[in-house]
């Protein structure tokens, strides 16, 4: 039971649709070089994570959250593709 509600389309879909936030949310190294001024850049960095830090969090739990709800419809409508392509047989 514990299996098939894990391996639904429904929830493998959110796995994805989270596991691509998280990989777009990473902080690569060489971001700042771009900028020019790589102190520059660090020292705003800190500056809002330090002022902005609730609104910093409130901003991940809804990215998550719309990952997640967006993984759901994603994958709802996967596994109802499926089914309408292989109906079943009716009883008479």
């Amino acid at each position: 039971m514990l299996r098939a509600v894990v391996m639904a389309p429904p929830m493998i879909g959110a796995a994805y649709v989270l596991g691509l936030a998280a990989w777009a949310g990473q902080r690569a190294n060489d971001d700042d070089a771009d900028l020019g001024d790589v102190r520059r850049a660090e020292a705003v960095a800190t500056f809002i994570e330090r002022r902005f830090a609730s609104e910093i969090d409130r901003l991940k739990i809804g990215i998550v959250a719309a990952a997640i709800a967006l993984g759901l419809i994603v994958g709802l409508v996967a596994d109802l593709l499926l089914r309408a392509r292989t109906p079943r047989h009716r009883l008479v």
